[in-house]
């Protein structure tokens, strides 16, 4: 998705895998296992992450048919895949794609932040904590993106006035 191919394809499947995925997996024992947190983990980023960058409705836990923890730790993840595409926007010059991103992410991460999870359910503190690093880099990142391209803009002037 931040390569902005279309992942509708690739989502359809990975909704399938899921699926079948959860259909052998009825024992509460196997679902809750690591490897198969690990694979609904990925789904609901991916699936979260596809909803923000089409501005449809984040879809919730039931309705992608997984664990709550499992989707609350997507969520956590989705954050890093924005930044890469907010760096990407950034490098192609691209800054309204950054800004339009951006808020987007800050949506995310004003979600991301108001749960408190006690670690026995999900590592979410440390996803947090992750997070806020995240936004914290990607925030000092837009600044400087935006003072540097007002500066490219004030010295233009100058030099056109000289």
């Amino acid at each position: 998705m931040h390569t902005r191919e279309d992942p509708s394809a690739l989502m359809d499947e990975m909704r399938s895998a899921v699926e079948s995925l959860l259909e052998s997996c009825r024992d509460p024992a196997v679902l809750m296992c690591g490897p198969v947190q690990d694979c609904m983990c990925e789904y609901a980023e991916a699936a979260i992450l596809h909803a923000v960058i089409i501005g449809a409705p984040v879809p919730g836990h039931a309705g992608l048919r997984l664990t709550p923890s499992a989707w609350i730790l997507g969520l956590c993840d989705c954050e890093g895949e924005m930044r890469r595409m907010i760096i990407s926007s950034l490098m192609d010059g691209d800054i309204g794609a950054a800004k339009s991103m951006f808020r987007k992410m800050e949506e995310v991460h004003r979600q991301v932040m108001s749960f408190d999870v006690p670690d026995a359910m999900a590592p979410v503190r440390r996803k947090q904590d992750v997070a806020r690093g995240i936004m914290d880099k990607t925030r000092s990142d837009m600044l400087y993106a935006t003072l540097s391209r007002r500066r490219a803009r004030h010295l233009r002037i100058v030099l056109k006035n000289l």
